[in-house]
């Protein structure tokens, strides 16, 4: 008895692939006590190729502004939370209210929600407010400055060598 062989030719082999997936960002902020947040959800549902492989671009821009947004929004609260009372007589800083900024960093901006804290008597140094995070209304990472100061040389070279 003869086994037949089937023979598969490529174009037969391609069906079209369904595949999702979800990244989560799992913050301890509190010691013990974890959060998740969804950073992003990707979903392939086309044909293999080399094109389909992995992150585009966008994609992988899109996630890590959403983990920046994530990071810098749970590092501003807690610095917020941690301000709570005057180093020198202890006592509550009430806060007199809050004001946005953007946070620019090289995974893109940030919108934060920035508390101002009413000063306290006891001391002369201390102004009647002032802000529990940056001092700059819309401050920037050191990285963006960086890679901006690097990016702005090597175009002005290249447009002295072009009119040179």
């Amino acid at each position: 008895m003869a086994h037949e062989r089937l023979t598969l030719h490529p174009s037969c082999c391609r069906t079209p692939v369904g595949m999702k997936w979800t990244l989560k960002l799992v913050a301890e902020v509190v010691p013990g006590k974890a959060m998740e947040h969804e950073v992003a959800t990707i979903e392939r549902i086309e044909e293999f190729s080399p094109a389909t492989v992995g992150l585009t671009i966008s994609e992988g821009k899109a996630i890590l502004a959403g983990l920046q947004k994530q990071m810098v929004t749970a590092q501003v609260q807690h610095h917020c939370a941690s301000i709570q009372s005057c180093p020198g007589c202890g006592r509550a800083f009430r806060t007199k209210g809050y004001y946005h900024s953007t946070l620019r960093s090289v995974y893109g901006n940030v919108d934060m929600r920035i508390r101002r804290l009413r000063g306290c008597s006891c001391t002369d140094s201390q102004p009647s407010s002032f802000s529990a995070v940056f001092t700059s209304r819309n401050p920037t990472t050191p990285e963006l400055k960086y890679l901006t100061a690097k990016l702005a040389c090597c175009r002005s070279v290249t447009v002295v060598d072009f009119l040179v």
